[in-house]
């Protein structure tokens, strides 16, 4: 973009906020040494005040800031040097994808196959690809990878996620704990088990870092690639202001990434290959519950389905993982808790019989002691 070349911004303004009068004497305080560089002009509609401005894009540019136009007066109708901005923006991303979905493909095909696409992805991103195919002529979707159909930021999350099937952060939900404690015999055994499910997994480390030689160069990208592209696409794609240094930011980020992944091998060597298909096989089986974990709304509604037998069990885990189990006293009923025992050895089956037989006579009493005994009904 030339300098010399001017943009129109426009903006329709509340008489509520200011009368024409008004408004020169705030562009006037607010504009400051670059008001004689911009062409500015206010005009009356019966509704509102009409304020156009025009400059050369860094002028422009700059009116963003030193205006300070509050939404609840001013409603931005015309803004030529955003839209100039948006365009440049998306020839940029467009390239930058292209390049993310080629190395992709190219890395996942090598380690995992051509089947990589089914066996690898989670199914929040197919769902969403999905959405985007049922709007696509079907005559089209048999030359076209599902890769193609995946949004951006789905793209970097195939190459950049790190994830653990047990987050910290997050509370363990019924199902999940009750899995873990079917494998376990022991207590020593469920905390080697959960320690490991809590073992952060990078897809990065695990496949795509083997295919650089530079490994630092790409982490510091990656953390640009949060920062400096996924938002801008956002204000791209939805009309949003764009900045100057934004558009810059992009442009230096994105010609950085191109130039790592040209740098990429073009194949592993056959004990990169071993390495890499072996972490896909492990992660093949974890990456559905890192995408689809279910986090309870209530966690204490499901813990009510526990029994006895498991109080001791939840105790110690939040004692030695301090597990987040929110809202827990001394007025919740242990003794309520009835789904989902413990693993437990044969011998201890017979007693687990004659205490649920105890419970039944135990019923069974105060059924007779109500009059609501079933015999009596009969």
């Amino acid at each position: 973009m030339s300098e010399e070349e001017k943009y129109v911004i426009k903006y329709w303004i509340s008489k509520e906020e200011f009368n024409k009068k008004e408004l020169s004497t705030y562009l006037d305080s607010g504009l400051g040494k670059i008001l004689p560089k911009l062409d500015c002009g206010i005009y009356l509609k019966q509704e509102y005040l009409v304020l156009e401005i025009i400059g050369n894009e860094k002028n422009i540019d700059a009116c963003y800031d030193k205006l300070n136009l509050n939404r609840n007066w001013a409603y931005r109708v015309q803004d030529d040097l955003g839209e100039a901005l948006r365009i440049k923006s998306y020839r940029i991303l467009a390239d930058l994808e292209l390049s993310f979905r080629e190395f992709i493909n190219r890395a996942m095909i090598e380690v995992g196959g051509f089947n990589w696409w089914n066996s690898l992805i989670p199914d929040k991103i197919k769902e969403r690809v999905n959405q985007v195919e049922e709007k696509t002529d079907e005559k089209q979707l048999d030359n076209q990878h599902a890769l193609e159909f995946t949004h951006f930021d789905d793209l970097i999350k195939i190459i950049t996620a790190d994830f653990q099937e047990l987050s910290d952060d997050e509370n363990i939900s019924i199902k999940k704990l009750s899995e873990i404690i079917s494998k376990c015999t022991t207590f020593e055994e469920f905390k080697s088990e959960v320690n490991e499910r809590r073992e952060i997994i990078s897809i990065w480390e695990s496949v795509f870092s083997k295919y650089f030689e530079n490994k630092e160069e790409w982490l510091v990208l990656r953390k640009r690639i949060k920062t400096d592209v996924i938002g801008t696409r956002h204000k791209v794609m939805h009309h949003r202001m764009l900045r100057l240094h934004e558009v810059r930011k992009l442009k230096e980020c994105s010609s950085e990434v191109q130039r790592v992944i040209k740098l990429a091998k073009r194949g592993l060597s056959r004990k990169e290959l071993q390495e890499a298909r072996e972490n896909l096989q492990r992660i093949s089986k974890n990456f559905q519950n890192y995408f689809n974990k279910v986090i309870s709304k209530n966690f204490i509604s499901q813990i009510n389905r526990f029994d006895e037998q498991n109080k001791k069990l939840f105790e110690a885990i939040n004692k030695s993982f301090k597990i987040d189990i929110p809202n827990i006293n001394t007025s919740i009923d242990w003794s309520s808790f009835s789904q989902l025992p413990p693993p437990q050895s044969d011998k201890d089956e017979d007693n687990v019989d004659d205490e649920d037989n105890e419970k039944d006579d135990s019923n069974s009493d105060e059924e007779d002691s109500d009059g609501n005994n079933q015999d009596e009904k009969e």
